[in-house]
């Protein structure tokens, strides 16, 4: 868990927002190789790869959490 927000919850985000960053990426890229709306397709695949980024990033934060909750539940119940 963090704060509020449950580990399940982070990963339904984390699949929402991979999902959206998909459907936005294709979309973009029929657009990539028309001049006057390159610069602006670009753009939107920059923030896409940034919003990739940021869901691995957060992938692995929440597997990271999930494995120190264990180790400490471990640690818990040895020491009582």
């Amino acid at each position: 868990m963090i704060g509020k927000i449950t580990y399940e919850q982070v990963e339904e985000l984390l699949k929402i927002l991979s999902v959206s960053s998909n459907g936005v990426r294709e979309f973009a890229s029929k657009y990539n190789g028309d001049d006057n709306i390159s610069l602006k397709a670009k753009k939107v695949l920059n923030f896409c790869n940034d919003l990739d980024k940021y869901i691995s990033n957060l992938s692995a934060k929440v597997i990271l959490n999930k494995d120190a909750d264990k180790i400490i539940q471990e640690l818990k119940s040895k020491n009582n």
